[in-house]
């Protein structure tokens, strides 16, 4: 994925190919988001650099303060993220693929019909791992974000809305696409794990809607 433009991604997902779809697009969501966070970091390191260039102390201006070191952090994090985001678009579109290629495999005699089934539920596991991993991967970046409203550039505050906005839809997207899967499974722990997962997903990254709303508001002041 992340070696196409974005217009050659945005025509193959509106074609009638079933690949990309919406698991990719929860992927990429959550892509967008830590990027979105990367500029936030970015251009607040900037300005406290701005910042401790205007001190007088020369000796502390060497040495990053506890809060820069913060933002370094978050965006390590951020950027990591992202790449890894890249990576679950692809593993979702391979996912897919195995189910679609599972479901055409022969079922004319009872070996043929006990392979497919053996096949087909490996490879809904298989296809349940990237959506899920999209879900927390983009739950564990919900404190970076609240962090980033409270420390990051303030001419920023919107990104950090929109991020704060980007990671629930992140979670949920992400969610549909598990639980589609889980639908057909009957590995009952798989689905209980699974589960329990997307629950801690869902906990982590819903109060990101209401900081959202609390920026909005605070534009309006």
């Amino acid at each position: 994925m992340n070696q196409q433009s974005l217009q050659s991604y945005l025509d193959k997902l509106s074609s009638s190919a079933a690949t990309p779809g919406g698991g990719a697009v929860a992927a990429l969501t959550g892509a967008q988001a830590a990027a979105l966070i990367s500029m936030v970091c970015n251009l607040t390191k900037s300005k406290t650099k701005r910042a401790a260039s205007n001190s007088a102390d020369d000796d502390a201006n060497d040495k990053p303060n506890d809060q820069a070191k913060e933002i370094q952090a978050i965006n390590k994090r951020a950027e990591q993220a992202r790449a890894q985001f890249d990576q679950l678009a692809d593993d979702d579109i391979e996912g897919f693929t195995a189910v679609m290629t599972a479901y055409k495999m022969p079922k004319s005699n009872p070996q043929e019909r006990s392979d497919q089934h053996t096949t087909l539920q490996d490879a809904l596991k298989h296809a349940a791992q990237a959506p899920l991993q999209s879900a927390t991967l983009a739950s564990s970046l919900a404190q970076d974000i609240q962090r980033l409203s409270e420390i990051g550039n303030k001419n920023l505050i919107t990104d950090v809305g929109i991020a704060a906005l980007l990671i629930p839809a992140t979670v949920q997207a992400a969610r549909m696409n598990v639980l589609i899967n889980l639908s057909s499974m009957q590995d009952e722990q798989f689905i209980k794990n699974a589960l329990a997962a997307l629950e801690s997903a869902t906990s982590q990254a819903s109060p990101l809607t209401k900081l959202a709303d609390s920026i909005c508001t605070s534009l309006l002041n």
